[in-house]
């Protein structure tokens, strides 16, 4: 199957949100893959440092979807459902970073355009 893949950077201390220029089909399902690296102001995080992570999106009807994020040695990724997809428009998401003691810090935001499918 033809998948696609999007490369996200962003910081826990520059918080302004990213317009992204990615843009996916509605009610497209298993085929788009986020690769979310992180930054803490100039160095890259420690990814190991992580206990869990999960993405959250706000979808343009403004419903709330969150999901886990799968964690690899060098960044975060993410399969997009059709969930995320589901309603043409703005996406917006924000990553939470949790430590082994419960504590959590937060992303910058990043957006992303949901394409409306004619068929």
């Amino acid at each position: 199957m033809i998948t696609r893949q999007f490369n996200v950077m962003l910081d826990t201390m520059n918080l302004a949100t990213l317009q992204s220029n990615i843009a996916v089909t509605q009610n497209d399902k298993d085929v788009n893959t986020l690769i979310i690296k992180v930054r803490h102001g100039e160095e890259e995080i420690a990814y190991e440092d992580v206990d869990h992570a999960e993405i959250v999106f706000e979808t343009a009807n403004k419903a709330i979807i969150r999901k886990d994020l799968e964690q690899a040695s060098d960044c975060f990724t993410c399969s997009l459902g059709t969930e995320e997809a589901s309603y043409p428009g703005v996406v917006i998401a924000i990553v939470h970073l949790y430590g082994a003691q419960g504590e959590r810090i937060a992303t910058a935001k990043f957006s992303f355009m949901v394409e409306r499918d004619l068929g």
